[in-house]
């Protein structure tokens, strides 16, 4: 069988390919008046349908519809359709912005203890929503705003983490006091110091937690801080909490600066509430 040849029109440029058109439109009008006249009736109302239709796709950018030969036909302007765009996408924000504070808070607060999300299924949901916000155009300040429940979240694990080291250093200097005063075979020259000793633990302690319930972005140089100024150990004592706790410190910090895991897969790997582990059998030998 024989093909039907292809034809494909001409790429004109829109205003050229709009004057032809309705060039063209006009002609057939003016024909079809004249064959009229001439009692040609049907080839002029021939001519007059051809006229109109050509006219109307001559002005076919102008028209959101046109229906056949009755010639009706909506204006359409551009600058309504594109502020209904920017509409739709304000709502598009809205609500993704609104499911965003939901999950963010319920993430945030709520996976925590038994109630736990698993961290893996927890980091993927808060990066799949970010990566939308940003593709919806939302700005990086609303970005952070709403990821802030989860940010505060995260410090939170961290410094309760080098809390928890404090606390356990802290008991185990009283448990080395204790063994002292039990096997002291002469009394203190001052009774009173064990008592002073054991209050400057607590003291020590005591400001720990201060800073926990402090300003969070101020907490890792205030631990170095206190670490460094406090007597309830031995400098070298001392020194070496400050190793051990560190990399948790250097760990919050970035996180604090970049709102990023330095450690992404330390921070999977490790569970809720983490320890860090403080082995005491070495903290003679510390330098």
């Amino acid at each position: 069988m024989r093909d039907t040849p292809s034809y494909k029109f001409v790429n004109w440029s829109g205003q050229f390919r709009d004057f032809l058109l309705g060039t063209m439109g006009i002609t057939c009008l003016g024909i079809a008046i004249y064959s009229t006249i001439t009692d040609k009736l049907q080839a002029g109302t021939l001519l007059f349908t051809a006229g109109l239709i050509l006219i109307a796709f001559s002005s076919l950018s102008r028209f959101e519809s046109i229906k056949a030969l009755g010639v009706e036909a909506k204006m359409v302007a551009l600058n309504d359709k594109l502020s209904e765009a920017d509409s739709l996408l304000a709502h598009m924000r809205n609500m993704v912005g609104l499911m965003a504070d939901t999950s963010f808070q319920i993430i945030g607060n709520m996976g925590r203890w038994d109630a736990e999300i698993p961290k893996p299924e927890m980091i993927k949901i808060v990066e799949n929503f970010e990566q939308l916000l940003v593709a919806l155009g939302e700005p990086d300040e609303a970005i952070q705003r709403k990821l802030e429940p989860w940010h505060q979240a995260n410090t939170r694990d961290m410094a309760q983490s080098i809390l928890g080291a404090l606390n356990k250093f802290q008991q185990y200097q009283n448990q080395v006091l204790a063994q002292e005063a039990r096997d002291r075979t002469t009394p203190l020259a001052d009774p009173s110091e064990d008592s002073r000793r054991f209050d400057r633990n607590t003291e020590f302690i005591r400001q720990a937690n201060e800073l926990w319930e402090g300003q969070i972005d101020d907490f890792p140089d205030q631990v170095e801080k206190l670490i460094g100024e406090t007597d309830i150990a031995e400098p070298t004592q001392l020194r070496w909490l400050l190793r051990e706790v560190n990399p948790m410190i250097k760990e919050l910090r970035h996180y604090l600066e970049h709102k990023k895991f330095k450690d992404r897969n330390g921070w999977l790997a490790r569970s809720y509430l983490h320890e860090i582990p403080l082995d005491f059998t070495l903290i003679q030998s510390a330098k």
